[in-house]
């Protein structure tokens, strides 16, 4: 329902506005009115009606101050000014403030009616125009994060699944090639704040620049042709991204090592020390391994087993409690791992099979 807020301090006016119109029929309600400007802006900050229907000459606040202090409270509220013949001038410098018409005193029903009507469809289309544009804000940015964590902790192959997810989304159905090339620069400028102070070199940094983007991407002439770009564009970019962390994976491997050496006695799996450095399972095996020469799995059993042999020699605690106490739940599976790294099982390196 379109709310009306009626101001004349001419009370036969501004009662005969609110009695005479077909308001109901109109689909429109008059949630009041007032007899001077700072009443009005009162009632403007506490109802907030879409159409505000305004005499000139008031007192304490004429209307042309009611229309810009309004404004300036909501910009979308409509003024219609209702002046006499004699105000004129004044009606054409409430215009040049924003008043969306205005109507010459005595009034004539039917043209305030049809006023009315045309900016009520106007208003319509703005409401309806501007959720269709935060729905479809919404279900883009909710695709956006799932794209954005695989980008960020270097899974290239997720991230350009989900980039072909995004595209096939249909809140990604925009009608013009312009709108596509917008959501491209700014998931693109996105992408670059995620990738931080990764190396580019002078051919890649003038994408830094929105206007040679916006340059760049005004030579693709279709969707299928952008979509293509970006799919290059995301590959390259996480090639980079990859070969740049790298050649400076020490800081996260030191950081993995510390969480294993802080909670090697815990059910830590790879998938969790992984996350705890933001970066992909796969990822993190592979840097891993580079770094030092074995995969995470058989470091974390070696880092268990040390610990095992510790408390084992000093032969106060049964076999199955040292199990327990280095991470392992499954006894048998703790002494297959101790005899591959030690070379006999525990109960032997202990020397005493009473403690099993």
């Amino acid at each position: 329902m379109i709310k009306i807020l009626v101001v004349d301090d001419e009370k036969m006016i501004r009662e005969g506005i609110v009695m005479t119109m077909p308001w109901n029929e109109m689909g429109m309600e008059v949630i009041g009115s007032a007899g001077d400007g700072l009443k009005a802006l009162e009632m403007i900050r506490e109802f907030k009606p879409h159409i505000v229907l305004t005499d000139i000459r008031m007192p304490k606040m004429d209307g042309i101050e009611l229309l810009r202090a309004g404004k300036a409270l909501i910009p979308s509220t409509r003024f219609v000014i209702l002046s006499g013949y004699d105000d004129f001038a004044y009606a054409q410098q409430a215009l040049k403030y924003g008043a969306a018409d205005y109507l010459l005193k005595p009034l004539s029903e039917d043209e305030l009616k049809k006023i009315l009507t045309k900016l009520k469809r106007d208003l319509e289309n703005e409401i309806n125009s501007c959720f269709q544009q935060n729905t479809t804000r919404k279900l883009i940015e909710k695709e956006l994060e799932q794209f954005y964590l695989a980008v960020r902790i270097g899974d290239k192959q997720n991230a350009l699944l989900r980039l072909g997810d995004m595209f096939r989304n249909r809140a990604f159905d925009m009608p013009t090639l312009e709108q596509y090339r917008e959501i491209i620069i700014e998931i693109m400028y996105s992408l670059l704040n995620i990738s931080g102070k990764a190396p580019f070199n002078l051919s890649e940094k003038v994408l830094l620049d929105r206007l040679a983007l916006e340059d760049l991407l005004v030579g693709y002439t279709n969707v299928a042709e952008l979509k293509d770009w970006m799919y290059r564009f995301v590959e390259n970019l996480m090639d980079r991204l990859r070969e740049h962390r790298e050649g400076n994976y020490q800081p996260m491997i030191k950081k993995a090592l510390e969480f294993v050496e802080a909670r090697f006695d815990e059910d830590i799996s790879i998938e969790e020390v992984a996350s705890s450095i933001f970066l992909s399972p796969n990822y993190f095996s592979h840097i891993f391994k580079k770094a030092r020469g074995e995969c995470f799995t058989d470091y974390l059993n070696r880092v268990r087993i040390e610990e095992a042999k510790k408390i084992l020699s000093e032969g106060a605690y049964k076999v199955y409690e040292v199990a327990e106490m280095v991470g392992y739940h499954d006894y048998k599976y703790f002494s297959s791992v101790f005899k591959k790294y030690v070379g006999v099982p525990p109960i032997r390196f202990k020397g005493d099979s009473d403690q099993e």
